[in-house]
Protein backbone atom coordinates (compact mmCIF):
# COMPACT_ATOMS: atom_id res chain seq x y z
CA UNK A 1 0.00 0.00 0.00
CA UNK A 2 1.52 3.68 -0.88
CA UNK A 3 2.41 5.36 1.59
CA UNK A 4 2.36 8.88 0.27
CA UNK A 5 -0.22 10.54 -1.60
CA UNK A 6 0.97 13.42 -4.28
CA UNK A 7 -1.50 16.41 -4.61
CA UNK A 8 -1.01 19.79 -6.38
CA UNK A 9 -1.66 22.83 -3.96
CA UNK A 10 -1.62 26.43 -5.54
CA UNK A 11 0.76 24.82 -8.15
CA UNK A 12 2.83 23.34 -6.36
CA UNK A 13 3.65 19.19 -6.19
CA UNK A 14 2.75 18.54 -1.94
CA UNK A 15 3.18 15.43 -0.76
CA UNK A 16 1.06 13.85 2.59
CA UNK A 17 3.13 11.42 4.27
CA UNK A 18 0.36 7.99 5.25
CA UNK A 19 0.51 6.78 8.70
CA UNK A 20 -1.54 3.90 9.92
CA UNK A 21 -2.29 3.23 13.11
CA UNK A 22 -3.51 0.16 14.43
CA UNK A 23 -5.88 1.36 17.58
CA UNK A 24 -6.72 4.88 15.97
CA UNK A 25 -10.39 5.69 15.27
CA UNK A 26 -10.39 8.83 13.40
CA UNK A 27 -7.95 10.26 10.39
CA UNK A 28 -5.94 13.38 11.47
CA UNK A 29 -3.83 15.29 8.94
CA UNK A 30 -1.44 17.77 10.27
CA UNK A 31 1.73 19.88 9.08
CA UNK A 32 4.99 19.15 9.47
CA UNK A 33 8.30 21.47 8.01
CA UNK A 34 7.95 18.91 5.64
CA UNK A 35 4.92 18.85 4.33
CA UNK A 36 1.82 17.08 5.50
CA UNK A 37 1.46 14.00 7.32
CA UNK A 38 -2.23 11.83 7.80
CA UNK A 39 -2.65 9.38 10.70
CA UNK A 40 -5.30 7.02 9.52
CA UNK A 41 -6.64 3.46 11.01
CA UNK A 42 -5.36 0.35 9.69
CA UNK A 43 -6.20 -0.69 6.98
CA UNK A 44 -8.37 2.43 5.50
CA UNK A 45 -7.43 2.70 1.55
CA UNK A 46 -5.41 5.49 0.05
CA UNK A 47 -8.35 6.43 -2.27
CA UNK A 48 -10.79 7.46 0.62
CA UNK A 49 -7.60 9.18 1.82
CA UNK A 50 -7.10 10.86 -0.89
CA UNK A 51 -10.92 12.05 -1.53
CA UNK A 52 -11.03 13.74 2.03
CA UNK A 53 -7.86 15.79 0.96
CA UNK A 54 -9.69 17.01 -2.03
CA UNK A 55 -12.84 17.31 0.17
CA UNK A 56 -11.37 19.30 2.66
CA UNK A 57 -8.36 21.01 1.12
CA UNK A 58 -9.44 24.68 1.58
CA UNK A 59 -9.51 23.67 5.32
CA UNK A 60 -5.78 22.03 5.28
CA UNK A 61 -4.17 24.68 3.54
CA UNK A 62 -5.04 26.89 6.41
CA UNK A 63 -3.60 24.13 8.93
CA UNK A 64 -0.65 25.93 11.21
CA UNK A 65 2.35 23.81 11.24
CA UNK A 66 2.53 21.83 14.57
CA UNK A 67 5.01 23.05 16.79
CA UNK A 68 8.28 21.47 17.61
CA UNK A 69 9.09 21.52 21.47
CA UNK A 70 12.37 20.62 21.68
CA UNK A 71 12.33 24.42 20.07
CA UNK A 72 11.15 26.00 22.78
CA UNK A 73 13.72 24.83 25.46
CA UNK A 74 16.46 26.25 22.73
CA UNK A 75 18.41 28.01 25.29
CA UNK A 76 15.58 30.38 26.58
CA UNK A 77 15.42 33.84 28.53
CA UNK A 78 12.83 32.91 30.75
CA UNK A 79 10.38 29.81 31.28
CA UNK A 80 6.92 29.72 32.80
CA UNK A 81 6.64 26.67 35.39
CA UNK A 82 3.03 26.28 36.94
CA UNK A 83 1.83 29.99 35.59
CA UNK A 84 4.98 31.72 36.69
CA UNK A 85 7.41 32.98 34.87
CA UNK A 86 11.18 32.41 35.67
CA UNK A 87 14.17 33.59 34.29
CA UNK A 88 17.09 31.43 33.43
CA UNK A 89 20.77 32.09 33.62
CA UNK A 90 23.39 29.69 31.58
CA UNK A 91 26.55 28.83 33.51
CA UNK A 92 30.05 26.74 31.52
CA UNK A 93 30.43 24.49 34.45
CA UNK A 94 29.41 20.96 35.84
CA UNK A 95 25.92 21.43 37.49
CA UNK A 96 22.97 20.39 35.95
CA UNK A 97 19.74 22.57 36.44
CA UNK A 98 18.97 24.16 39.41
CA UNK A 99 16.94 26.82 40.55
CA UNK A 100 17.72 29.59 43.41
CA UNK A 101 16.42 32.97 44.00
CA UNK A 102 13.42 32.70 41.53
CA UNK A 103 16.08 31.74 39.04
CA UNK A 104 16.70 28.62 36.77
CA UNK A 105 20.32 27.98 36.21
CA UNK A 106 21.72 25.46 33.49
CA UNK A 107 24.98 24.49 33.84
CA UNK A 108 26.99 22.30 31.27
CA UNK A 109 30.50 22.06 30.16
CA UNK A 110 29.34 22.13 26.70
CA UNK A 111 26.13 25.16 26.42
CA UNK A 112 25.28 23.75 22.91
CA UNK A 113 21.83 23.26 21.76
CA UNK A 114 21.75 19.95 22.10
CA UNK A 115 22.65 20.11 25.72
CA UNK A 116 20.45 22.85 26.91
CA UNK A 117 17.24 20.94 25.36
CA UNK A 118 18.08 17.43 27.08
CA UNK A 119 18.88 19.15 31.01
CA UNK A 120 15.69 21.35 30.60
CA UNK A 121 13.56 18.62 29.64
CA UNK A 122 15.12 16.41 32.10
CA UNK A 123 14.24 19.09 34.71
CA UNK A 124 10.93 20.00 33.51
CA UNK A 125 9.97 16.68 33.35
CA UNK A 126 11.06 16.14 37.08
CA UNK A 127 9.11 19.28 38.34
CA UNK A 128 6.26 17.69 36.77
CA UNK A 129 5.98 13.79 37.62
CA UNK A 130 7.27 15.11 41.45
CA UNK A 131 4.12 17.36 41.56
CA UNK A 132 1.82 14.52 40.16
CA UNK A 133 2.90 12.42 43.01
CA UNK A 134 2.31 15.34 45.38
CA UNK A 135 -1.07 15.29 44.24
CA UNK A 136 -1.38 11.51 44.09
CA UNK A 137 -0.78 10.95 47.86
CA UNK A 138 -2.99 13.96 48.65
CA UNK A 139 -5.59 11.69 46.33
CA UNK A 140 -4.50 8.94 48.34
CA UNK A 141 -5.54 9.95 51.42
CA UNK A 142 -8.40 12.19 50.61
CA UNK A 143 -10.06 8.86 48.94
CA UNK A 144 -8.91 5.94 50.59
CA UNK A 145 -11.30 3.33 48.95
CA UNK A 146 -10.50 4.57 45.90
CA UNK A 147 -8.22 2.10 43.84
CA UNK A 148 -5.39 4.31 43.59
CA UNK A 149 -2.26 1.79 44.59
CA UNK A 150 0.45 0.69 42.30
CA UNK A 151 -0.65 3.59 39.52
CA UNK A 152 2.51 4.51 38.01
CA UNK A 153 2.76 8.23 35.93
CA UNK A 154 5.10 9.40 32.78
CA UNK A 155 5.27 12.60 30.95
CA UNK A 156 6.00 13.41 27.55
CA UNK A 157 5.14 16.77 24.85
CA UNK A 158 1.69 16.07 23.15
CA UNK A 159 -0.13 18.15 20.79
CA UNK A 160 -3.76 17.60 21.21
CA UNK A 161 -4.24 15.46 24.72
CA UNK A 162 -3.53 16.40 28.04
CA UNK A 163 -3.37 12.96 29.64
CA UNK A 164 -4.13 9.51 29.11
CA UNK A 165 -4.72 6.60 31.09
CA UNK A 166 -3.62 2.74 30.11
CA UNK A 167 -6.50 0.93 32.39
CA UNK A 168 -4.96 -2.41 32.14
CA UNK A 169 -1.02 -1.27 33.45
CA UNK A 170 -2.61 1.31 35.69
CA UNK A 171 -0.29 3.64 33.74
CA UNK A 172 -1.55 7.53 33.61
CA UNK A 173 1.04 9.77 31.05
CA UNK A 174 0.63 13.57 31.06
CA UNK A 175 1.02 16.14 28.30
CA UNK A 176 4.80 18.10 29.45
CA UNK A 177 3.50 20.98 28.52
CA UNK A 178 1.17 20.90 31.58
CA UNK A 179 4.47 22.20 33.35
CA UNK A 180 4.09 25.30 31.95
CA UNK A 181 0.47 25.96 33.63
CA UNK A 182 -1.00 26.80 36.53
CA UNK A 183 -0.95 23.75 39.16
CA UNK A 184 -5.04 23.62 38.90
CA UNK A 185 -4.90 22.21 35.40
CA UNK A 186 -2.36 19.75 36.18
CA UNK A 187 -4.78 18.40 39.64
CA UNK A 188 -7.80 18.68 36.41
CA UNK A 189 -6.15 16.24 34.39
CA UNK A 190 -5.01 14.16 37.52
CA UNK A 191 -8.30 13.92 38.77
CA UNK A 192 -9.98 12.75 34.94
CA UNK A 193 -7.75 10.35 34.29
CA UNK A 194 -8.04 8.53 37.52
CA UNK A 195 -11.71 8.60 36.70
CA UNK A 196 -10.73 6.36 34.59
CA UNK A 197 -9.41 3.52 36.61
CA UNK A 198 -12.61 2.85 37.31
CA UNK A 199 -14.39 4.02 33.85
CA UNK A 200 -13.15 3.32 30.78
CA UNK A 201 -15.32 5.48 28.27
CA UNK A 202 -16.63 8.29 29.05
CA UNK A 203 -20.43 7.67 30.27
CA UNK A 204 -22.25 8.86 32.53
CA UNK A 205 -21.01 6.79 35.32
CA UNK A 206 -17.44 8.12 34.36
CA UNK A 207 -18.45 12.07 34.37
CA UNK A 208 -19.96 10.99 38.09
CA UNK A 209 -16.75 9.64 39.37
CA UNK A 210 -15.24 12.76 37.82
CA UNK A 211 -17.27 15.36 39.20
CA UNK A 212 -16.99 13.93 42.72
CA UNK A 213 -13.44 14.38 42.39
CA UNK A 214 -13.78 17.97 40.69
CA UNK A 215 -17.36 19.32 40.54
CA UNK A 216 -15.97 22.66 38.49
CA UNK A 217 -14.34 20.57 35.57
CA UNK A 218 -16.36 21.92 32.90
CA UNK A 219 -14.96 25.21 33.29
CA UNK A 220 -11.80 24.33 33.99
CA UNK A 221 -11.63 22.18 30.65
CA UNK A 222 -12.10 25.92 28.97
CA UNK A 223 -9.73 27.38 30.92
CA UNK A 224 -7.14 25.20 30.15
CA UNK A 225 -7.76 24.86 26.56
CA UNK A 226 -8.16 28.67 26.54
CA UNK A 227 -4.64 28.67 28.59
CA UNK A 228 -2.56 26.23 26.33
CA UNK A 229 -4.02 28.17 22.94
CA UNK A 230 -2.83 31.11 24.25
CA UNK A 231 0.35 29.84 25.25
CA UNK A 232 0.97 28.31 21.98
CA UNK A 233 0.65 31.28 20.43
CA UNK A 234 3.25 33.18 22.61
CA UNK A 235 5.66 30.23 22.42
CA UNK A 236 5.37 30.45 18.19
CA UNK A 237 5.95 34.35 18.22
CA UNK A 238 8.83 33.62 20.33
CA UNK A 239 10.98 31.27 18.68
Amino acid sequence: MPSKIEKTINGERTSFKVCYRRNQRRIIIRVTQDGYVISAPKHTPIKTLSTMIDKHLDTIVKLPPRLDFNETLNQPKAIQIFGTLYPVHYIQSRGGVFFKANTLYVCSEALNTNNIQRLLRKYLQSVLLETVQEIHQEAQIKYPDYPLKNVAFTTGYAHSKFGSCQIVTKRIRFNHALVHYPKHFLEYIYYHEIAHLKHPDHSRAFYATFANFCPNYKTLKKALESTHEQYMRDIKNHI
